[in-house]
């Protein structure tokens, strides 16, 4: 859970600090959209488990809300997503 916070605490702005449930949460979430786009680039993956990832995701996201972390959360995703296309075209050169 600290890495997590030392990893995003320079690009996600917290004004307050963080309740040990509130970094499991963001962290998990985190840990949860790396597999499942991990997951899904893979060749011949199954759909019935990408199908789990993603469900899984969504509701981890949905904690987060409940948590007051919506803007974190969001800001997670778009991390995530910002890495792959990086990857993506670091692979096609």
């Amino acid at each position: 859970m600290r890495q997590f916070f030392w990893r995003y605490s320079r690009k996600v702005q917290q004004p307050r600090g963080y309740t040990h449930f509130q970094l499991y949460v963001l962290a998990k979430l985190d840990g949860l959209v790396r597999n499942k786009k991990a997951y899904e680039m893979k060749p011949g993956s199954d759909p019935i488990l990408v199908r789990a990832l993603r469900k899984a995701t969504y509701a981890v996201y949905r904690d987060c809300q409940d948590q007051g972390l919506q803007k974190e959360a969001q800001q997670v995703m778009r991390l995530a997503t910002a890495a792959e296309t990086r990857e993506a075209v670091a692979w096609e050169r």
